[in-house]
């Protein structure tokens, strides 16, 4: 089993390799080589950003990492790596400190009812406001809005988003 104190020993370099191969595995949407590449770590030491100080990043971006299992289940029709992924303690609606799996789904134009219909069910949410170093305290809606995505509003509004979303706003002074 590796421990969490290795984990934070290593380097970037190698914590992306790991994250790319396991998203490699993901994207086969074979979920006994996801299983066994999983079976060294656990869970809560690879995926949660608690674990990490303000400098450290966790070693796998847990939203990032449910989208990848987003784009297998479109290839395949397959929930199994999808709820396989959740039952591992990830979240549909924890964020990286700018969005959660729904809003990267969309963002990064995913479309598919079922899947956003799946991702609301696990308690996934449009107005989930990224909070990290670098958050600028806007959710996908207020992105969307800024770069003028109308497909994207209209999407997010047939989904039930709440248009009137408001955020605090700061004022620099």
């Amino acid at each position: 089993m590796v421990t969490l104190e290795h984990i934070k020993k290593m380097s970037y370099q190698e914590k992306d390799w790991l994250q790319d191969e396991l998203w490699n595995l993901i994207a086969t949407n074979n979920i006994k080589e996801v299983k066994n590449f999983l079976k060294d770590f656990r869970p809560k030491d690879v995926f949660c950003d608690a674990n990490f100080d303000f400098e450290q990043e966790a070693m796998i971006n847990a939203p990032l990492t449910l989208y990848q299992a987003c784009i297998a289940y479109e290839k395949t029709q397959d929930w199994t790596l999808l709820e396989f992924l959740l039952s591992l303690g990830l979240q549909a609606n924890d964020t990286d400190g700018e969005n959660n799996v729904l809003q990267y789904y969309i963002k990064l134009g995913g479309n598919n009812a079922e899947v956003i219909h799946f991702l609301l069910q696990k308690r996934a949410s449009f107005e989930t406001i990224g909070q990290g170093k670098e958050a600028s305290g806007w959710n996908i809606i207020h992105k969307c809005a800024h770069d003028q995505q109308a497909d994207t509003l209209r999407l997010l509004a047939k989904f039930g988003a709440d248009m009137q979303t408001r955020t605090q706003v700061y004022h620099n002074g």
